[in-house]
């Protein structure tokens, strides 16, 4: 399920050294998935997660499955799911599940929020809804 994304608007945002990943994981099997690939095929470099979903679901139990994986978190809302979630509260559950989070605005915002907090060349995985993943190929054209 996981796209790596090498081209668009999104991609030539990163300088070299940078990857960019897409995967729809929405809820928590999706994540211990994820979580799962990040623990044995990514350990070279550092991962940092961008997350937007629909409302009224686990942000907390989602997000905990990339506890000690992921070097922090931007919420962002997802543009075209009407029930999104607010980036705010996806950074509340990222705390909750002990991961440091930061609100952003949008997907360019948290790709710049990373590039501004980064120690060092790394993966950017953005999931969390399937709509989010449409609001990247939408943003990345």
């Amino acid at each position: 399920r996981m796209e790596k994304i090498t081209r668009g608007v999104l991609h030539s945002m990163l300088p070299d050294g940078w990857e960019l990943w897409v995967d729809g994981a929405h809820n928590t099997g999706g994540a211990e998935m994820v979580a799962a690939h990040i623990k044995t095929q990514w350990q070279d470099k550092p991962t940092y997660l961008i997350n937007g979903r629909t409302g009224q679901r686990d942000i907390g139990g989602f997000l905990s499955y990339f506890k000690g994986l992921v070097e922090f978190v931007c919420g962002v809302k997802v543009v075209s799911e009407p029930l999104g979630e607010l980036a705010i509260n996806i950074v509340k559950g990222a705390k909750v599940a002990g991961l440091e989070a930061f609100e952003c605005g949008d997907l360019k915002d948290a790709l710049q929020t990373i590039l501004k907090r980064a120690q060092k060349p790394g993966r950017v995985l953005i999931c969390g809804s399937l709509y989010l993943a449409a609001d990247v190929a939408r943003v990345n054209l």
